[in-house]
């Protein structure tokens, strides 16, 4: 897999691929780590920019990855629209 800083890429590109995947997320003061789920994103040349703390809930990072199936994006903006979709009024 490539992963590359989306600075590095210069031109819009169609998403490919989102997958959603499960990780463990530590915090001070909590006992257990808490299940938090993410995204990696996949562009059509195969650039790959990983989102690993989407939410806590995995029906919003499949809703997350559903919205950016096959749009046509600057990766820059990605973070953006991530950061929009999990602080937005829906959050």
């Amino acid at each position: 897999m490539v992963v590359k800083e989306a600075t590095e890429i210069s031109q819009s590109m169609i998403v490919m691929d989102c997958e959603v995947s499960q990780s463990l997320c530590e915090s001070d003061g909590v006992e257990t780590a808490q299940k938090v789920y993410g995204v990696t994103v996949t562009f059509e040349r195969g650039e790959t920019i990983y989102f690993p703390d989407v939410s806590a809930k995995k029906e919003k990072a499949e809703g997350l990855a559903a919205l950016l199936q096959g749009k046509d994006l600057l990766p820059q903006a990605l973070y953006d629209v991530v950061f929009d979709f999990v602080y937005g009024e829906d959050a």
